[in-house]
């Protein structure tokens, strides 16, 4: 586990805003490594860009409600339920916590092997990381460190620059 992380914002939609984190001062966010990790895979490349187009589908148009993602303890996990796909539906997971149908954190993922995440040697890690991370971030929203902006109905954060989660 790392020591400390950052919010970076990374990307808006009408009725979403997406961001993650940077641990340690890096500044590239843990979802953009996972992106660049798989958008060069040809066997996963495919699932990546149905997330994407997922994130922008309800972005666009529905809004980041609960039923489009995996409940994952205290974080949730994409690709959607296979309910809301069409064709079928790969093991490539994407960790994430949904603050309000508005606001979404993107984490990272692996590919999901085992049934249970906690058992999955390639999963395991990325659900306990984003499980720490949705605790941290729900404890900075309820102690006011963290809020959403009124302005822009909720879609985005107001953070002060000197913000930092510890881990």
């Amino acid at each position: 586990m790392n020591n400390f992380a950052t919010i970076k914002h990374i990307n808006t939609f009408r009725k979403v805003s997406y961001y993650s984190l940077c641990l340690n001062g890096d500044k590239e966010s843990i979802y953009e490594k996972y992106f660049k990790t798989w958008i060069i895979d040809p066997k996963y490349k495919r699932e990546l860009t149905q997330m994407v187009a997922w994130q922008k589908k309800m972005g666009e148009r529905y809004g980041a409600l609960e039923r489009f993602f995996r409940p994952e303890g205290k974080a949730h996990a994409l690709p959607p339920p296979a309910k809301y796909l069409a064709g079928e539906v790969g093991n490539l997971r994407l960790y994430c916590m949904v603050v309000n149908p508005n606001l979404v954190f993107l984490f990272s993922g692996h590919v999901k092997t085992k049934a249970k995440a906690q058992v999955c040697p390639n999963v395991s890690s990325h659900f306990r990381d984003a499980g720490v991370f949705s605790q941290k971030l729900e404890e900075a929203f309820i102690n006011k460190e963290l809020e959403t902006s009124p302005m822009i109905q909720l879609h985005h954060l107001v953070i002060s620059d000197q913000f930092e989660i510890i881990l």
